[in-house]
């Protein structure tokens, strides 16, 4: 990166040596004198590092404005950021190399726009293509073959602006070879990537676009696929068949021959009855018999059925055994994973994952503490990349029940769990007080980990739980899925962007139910206790809505609460109320407690200038913004989020879901190979433990608490 040239190293033959000197010399911490021989080459050093400081801070810039601004990503916004940022160093280094670095500097800024230009180009391209496409398929045109080229004929597409260049010459028959789904997408294809061809040049990669252009029209065209089916035969049913149609053939994927879905005669994809919206369709794995165990089936079946004839055999033109009814691949790729952009061959390995699963390519999970924990063990059998090594706990009946149920490694001793090389991941859900020291154990010991809610309950002990993990460059999330609720997410974005205008109300109720013998017993004395439970209703149970309005409403800056115990046989508390100020100036209530018989679900409610937004669960109950004058968002949300059957653990600690943590697992992994933080970090985890020792402080001393 110091790009220091051959014939200047030459030139001053002394120079490499005098850097290992110096580079060994500060390293061994040796007092330097300033007029040492030892110092004399730092001011060339410092010359070239400062222009290759020039090129990185430049490469940076261009990345910047590509990905957060691009309607402003020009070669003089970014010469003008990175001279600014650089001026107080770069003035001082010597004007040759700097001068040099510069032109180097601008010239990787050329070809970077160059790239981001064409891409955009591109992508402007296949979008356009695709929204033509979608408006014939939404006029009925694509139906009949005629009509769609007699569609495209009378109304073709146009790119506003674009001029033909014409400089590709003729498309190569390659990319026009026949998809096997029908005329009209092979007529659509041929359509398309012509008008496209004419409009590009080389700089944009025009075979790379087709293929992209291709899977946009996968999508868009699906309903217009002619098929051809198959009679195949299910593994579970082999006396039966279905008609079917290979995965692969659908999504152009040849990695899916395993994979089908059923078809009607006329080779249409058969969508579940009911759902006219075609949002569902029968996909599953099948892995077709041989004709002698097909035979072998139907006969062995013959034996428990009468008035079948000797040698015939079974079939049925549809099929219900084990039926897995899934959602359009498209939309559960995207709801499992957000973040990920979904191609074919994207929602392929998706498929093959969620089916199979690779246990080579899969990240080894442990989980001690099996109480919560178990929520744990479940929601890593249904991430397709984990899986479950080992589970750890100090009750050995329920440590053999759970290691015999997930066919998994059993520990009774946390220091031989943390060597097992198997383990990458460590998820802790032992007693709320022991989760940093056992965390910092697993820091140690390599392994990143998930930490139950709440990461611990004094905020000085999560601190050192995040210097630990810094410290041996491990990933460290926490527990709180209610940030991961689509709803939730809907209700953030709102306030951020200032639908609700200035905040002055936000409140939280969490009337929940608790019997006794929930504290009570082996595994519940620690609950409700100072020591390992850090509280009762607010810090157990309440963490989870605490943290949920300051992620909604901003951080908190000031409390006064009080607490008390009055219906249980406990320690701590089991019903707390607090007033809350947030640093956006709102103010806020928050209630808790496990005393409510049967127990209602939490209701949050948030208003401001412009509007407000009540929730009961995950159930939204109300969306009334003055912008929306018509009710049409408020009606269209309510569809989306409205009356459900969700469950939720008002009542029964055990009935709290698992899908959010299975988030989190499949979020761990990801961050891991994707070399990122999770998204729910100790960092921003911290602060609800922190807003919740204010209350308890406030509580004890009858004074307004500042957090932070």
């Amino acid at each position: 990166m110091l790009n220091v040239q051959e014939k200047n190293v030459r030139k001053d033959r002394n120079f490499m040596i005098e850097v290992c000197s110096f580079i060994n010399s500060t390293g061994n911490n040796r007092t330097l004198d300033p007029n040492s021989r030892q110092l004399a080459p730092l001011v060339r050093i410092l010359d070239h590092a400062a222009a290759a400081l020039v090129r990185l801070e430049a490469l940076r810039t261009n990345y910047n404005f590509a990905n957060d601004h691009p309607e402003r990503y020009t070669r003089e916004a970014v010469t003008l950021y990175y001279e600014e940022a650089l001026r107080a160093l770069t003035d001082l280094a010597d004007p040759e190399i700097r001068g040099t670095a510069r032109q180097k500097a601008d010239s990787d800024t050329n070809v970077l726009l160059a790239m981001f230009r064409a891409e955009e180009f591109a992508e402007e391209l296949i979008k356009k293509t695709c929204a033509y496409m979608t408006r014939l398929r939404d006029e009925g045109r694509t139906k009949k073959i005629d009509d769609f080229k007699v569609a495209c004929s009378e109304d073709p597409i146009e790119f506003e602006g674009v001029e033909e260049v014409g400089n590709l010459g003729e498309v190569s028959a390659d990319l026009l070879i026949s998809e096997n789904v029908g005329e009209i997408f092979d007529e659509a294809c041929r359509y398309s990537i012509g008008e496209v061809w004419k409009v590009m040049t080389p700089v944009h990669q025009p075979e790379l676009v087709v293929g992209r252009l291709k899977e946009g029209l996968r999508q868009v065209l699906v309903g217009a696929f002619e098929l051809k089916p198959e009679m195949k035969h299910p593994q579970e049913q082999p006396s039966f068949a279905i008609q079917v149609v290979g995965l692969d053939k659908l999504t152009g994927n040849t990695n899916l021959k395993e994979y089908y879905v059923r078809v009607d005669d006329d080779g249409k994809v058969a969508y579940i009855e009911g759902y006219e919206s075609e949002y569902f369709v029968d996909l599953f794995g099948l892995r077709e018999y041989k004709t002698s165990r097909v035979h072998a089936a139907a006969k062995k079946k013959r034996r428990r059925r009468r008035g079948v004839a000797d040698g015939a055999q079974i079939f049925v033109s549809s099929w219900s055994h084990k039926k897995t009814l899934w959602q359009q691949p498209q939309q559960i790729a995207q709801w499992l994973y957000p973040r990920r952009r979904w191609g074919a061959e994207g929602i392929s390995n998706f498929l093959k994952e969620r089916e199979r699963g690779d246990m080579a390519e899969q990240t080894g999970f442990a989980v001690v503490g099996l109480g919560m924990g178990r929520h744990h063990c479940k929601a890593i059998a249904a991430a397709p990349g984990a899986r479950l090594v080992a589970v750890c706990d100090t009750d050995g009946e329920r440590l053999s029940l759970v290691a015999e149920e997930y066919n998994c490694r059993a520990y009774d001793d946390y220091t031989e769990l943390l060597a097992d090389e198997e383990v990458t991941v460590v998820n802790i859900a032992t007693p709320s007080g022991m989760h940093a020291a056992m965390g910092v154990q697993a820091a140690a010991a390599g392994k990143h980990m998930i930490v139950e809610k709440p990461a611990d309950i004094k905020p000085e002990r999560i601190d050192e739980l995040i210097a630990a993990g810094k410290e041996h460059s491990v990933q460290v999330a926490g527990i709180f899925q209610s940030r991961l609720d689509p709803l939730n997410i809907r209700i953030r974005e709102a306030i951020q962007s200032g639908r609700l205008g200035k905040l002055i109300g936000v409140h939280g109720h969490l009337p929940w139910y608790r019997k006794q013998s929930y504290y009570d017993g082996p595994h519940g004395k620690w609950k409700a206790t100072w020591d390992m439970d850090g509280g009762g209703s607010l810090m157990n149970q309440g963490v989870h809505t605490v943290d949920l309005l300051q992620w909604l409403a901003g951080p908190v800056e000031a409390v006064a609460g009080m607490y008390g115990v009055f219906g249980h046989e406990i320690e701590a508390e089991d019903q707390s109320v607090a007033l809350l100020r947030f640093k956006s100036g709102a103010l806020g209530t928050l209630y808790t407690t496990t005393c409510c018989y049967p127990g209602y679900d939490q209701r949050v409610m948030i208003y401001g200038s412009e509007g407000s937004v009540s929730k009961n669960h995950s159930e939204l109950e109300g969306w009334k913004l003055l912008a929306d004058t018509e009710g049409t968002e408020e009606k269209e949300l309510l569809g989306l989020y409205g009356a459900s059957k969700d469950v939720s653990g008002s009542a029964d600690p055990f009935a709290v879901g698992f899908d959010g943590h299975t988030q989190i697992i499949v979020d761990m992994y990801e961050a891991l190979a994707e070399g990122r933080e999770p998204l729910i970090t100790l960092d921003s985890a911290r602060h609800a433990v922190e807003i919740i020792n204010g209350i308890f402080e406030s509580a004890r001393t009858g004074k307004e608490v500042k957090i932070g």
